[in-house]
């Protein structure tokens, strides 16, 4: 008799199973949806960051290892390497991507930039006209491919597509591991700066512009 006691409860309440399913079926797929944003969280913040710009022309990562400078290379065609941090001789990090970029043929150009304060006018003029001038395909980065990357690829966008200021933007955001908080904030008023030179003159954006804005109007701390 104890044996078919579930069965007679089933029995007298036929919804209780259809019940049953769907609490199971909606507990898993929440289950493998946590899981789902621990991994990609995880692939941000601790592995490569590494997302698309622009497919076959633009990639922007984290600190490349020399495994994936190869996979990207052979995968993408990666002719240039977009250094955000800059030469750092003594740093095993550089000797490995400098290592790495001379054995496969790829183009290192470095353009440091610092992620918690606005660069100096020298240093800007260099980022944007090497960004401009960069072979394609290319990988940006930095560190950690959240901050210095965002905007880079941010410029990239605006000097290399017809991408408007505000999609652009979208690359300084959390979906890319970047708080616009505190210092970093420094980042995003570089677009500021351009934005507002250009409403204040009645201009609308285009690649020359942000090149000659970058080399003739640009001062650090502005805005």
């Amino acid at each position: 008799m104890a044996q078919a006691l579930p069965e007679v409860a089933a029995q007298s309440n036929p919804s209780a199973a259809p019940r049953l399913r769907w609490s199971t079926l909606l507990q898993s797929l929440a289950s493998a949806a946590v899981v789902m944003v621990v991994a990609e969280a995880l692939r941000i913040f601790v592995g490569a960051n590494y997302f698309t710009v622009v497919p076959g022309r633009c990639y922007r990562s984290a600190q490349p290892t020399e495994r994936f400078l190869e996979h990207a290379q052979r995968a993408y065609g990666i002719r240039a390497i977009f250094n955000l941090r800059d030469e750092n001789e003594n740093e095993s990090w550089y000797q490995e991507e400098k290592r790495a970029a001379e054995r496969l043929g790829i183009k290192l150009v470095n353009a440091g930039l610092a992620s918690k304060e606005q660069p100096p006018e020298p240093d800007f003029h260099r980022f944007v006209l090497s960004l401009r001038d960069c072979p394609e395909p290319m990988v940006i980065h930095c560190a950690n491919g959240n901050d210095r990357t965002g905007l880079a690829s941010a410029v990239y966008l605006l000097l290399r597509t017809d991408t408007s200021i505000p999609e652009a933007r979208r690359h300084l955001s959390l979906r890319y591991g970047h708080f616009a908080v505190g210092k970093t904030l420094c980042l995003h008023r570089i677009l500021d700066s351009y934005e507002s030179w250009l409403a204040e003159t009645h201009q609308e954006h285009n690649a020359d512009r942000l090149c000659w804005w970058a080399v003739h109007v640009y001062k650090q701390g502005s805005n």
